[in-house]
């Protein structure tokens, strides 16, 4: 499996309690080996003006890929982050 931690500040008075990360975002991920990772699941929560996710992606990593590449789409919006990879990020 895949796991992305993923946290940013929030303003508390104008953000929900939770936030409905599953039909909230639409997550994609990909690999340069040709790799596409599927979301199993996820989980958020707030704590003290800060925002926390965990995803989990099926499969993971393959020793050949080099970069990861993940998107989410939010109302309309879409952000994109390659990510380089090293070996010992396989653990």
């Amino acid at each position: 499996m895949l796991l992305l931690n993923v946290a940013f500040p929030i303003d508390p008075q104008q953000t929900p309690s939770r936030f409905r990360t599953r039909r909230d975002h639409t997550w994609r991920g990909w690999d340069d080996a040709g790799t596409t990772y599927r979301l199993t699941g996820s989980g958020a929560f707030n704590n003290h003006g800060v925002h926390f996710e965990r995803i989990c992606f099926q499969p993971g990593l393959p020793d050949d890929a080099r970069t990861l590449t993940l998107t989410s789409s939010y109302e309309g919006a879409t952000s994109e982050l390659t990510i380089p990879l090293k070996p010992g990020d396989r653990q």
